[in-house]
């Protein structure tokens, strides 16, 4: 198991080098396990399967999930420092809470249902300011989400890496980095769908699938 605390982590595993270990990571509790980011990629598909362009159907979808947002917040809270469930405040936090580690079925409907509403609130802005030259960017930037995300692990953590920046800064920094890079980002995102019609790795994975 990894070394957890509800209030921070530390990325330090259990008998990763084995067998057992390596498919415990690999499956259940590791940095970004099969389960449950293969329910996400599920239902992320599922969504873009749905009538989102109809205004009737998003307000239906966004009550729903504005619920099953608050709904596991507030249980979640009550299950771990109301002590319902009187176990202790270690087993209760990893057994109900919603932060990513460890991903648990908590964290799996409340990162699910705010993500939804995310979305479809940045379809009615977008919506509202069609002809902004903001939500055209913030729109090119979407379309290479792909490409950035995979950009952001290579390089934006990368020179944290080289720099030794990773480990010990402030919140400040943290977000602050966070801006600069998406900003770069965005901007390059910009120039490059005006040149091309997909991201590079949107156009391998579209050529992959077919």
């Amino acid at each position: 198991m990894e070394c957890w605390h509800p209030q921070q982590v530390l990325i330090q595993y259990v008998d990763f080098w084995t067998l057992e270990g390596f498919l415990r990571n690999l499956l259940f509790n590791g940095y970004h396990p099969v389960f449950p980011w293969l329910c996400l990629l599920l239902i992320g598909m599922w969504l873009g399967r749905q009538p989102l362009a109809t205004y009737a159907y998003r307000r239906h979808l966004l009550r729903i999930t504005i619920v099953l947002f608050l709904s596991v917040e507030i249980l979640s809270f009550g299950l771990i420092y109301l002590r319902v469930a009187g176990i202790n405040l270690d087993t209760d936090a990893y057994l109900f809470g919603t932060k990513p580690y460890p991903p648990g079925l908590f964290y799996l409907v409340s990162n699910v249902s705010s993500s939804i509403i995310a979305i479809l609130a940045c379809m009615y802005i977008a919506e509202r300011l069609a002809n902004s030259p903001v939500i055209t960017l913030l729109i090119r930037t979407g379309q290479m989400a792909l490409t950035i995300y995979v950009w952001h692990v290579v390089f934006g953590i990368g020179i944290l890496i080289l720099f030794g920046w990773l480990e010990h800064q402030s919140l400040a920094a943290a977000l602050m980095y966070a801006i600069a890079f998406f900003t770069l980002s965005a901007i390059a995102a910009y120039f490059y769908r005006k040149k091309f019609e997909r991201g590079p790795i949107e156009q391998g994975m579209r050529k992959l699938c077919g």
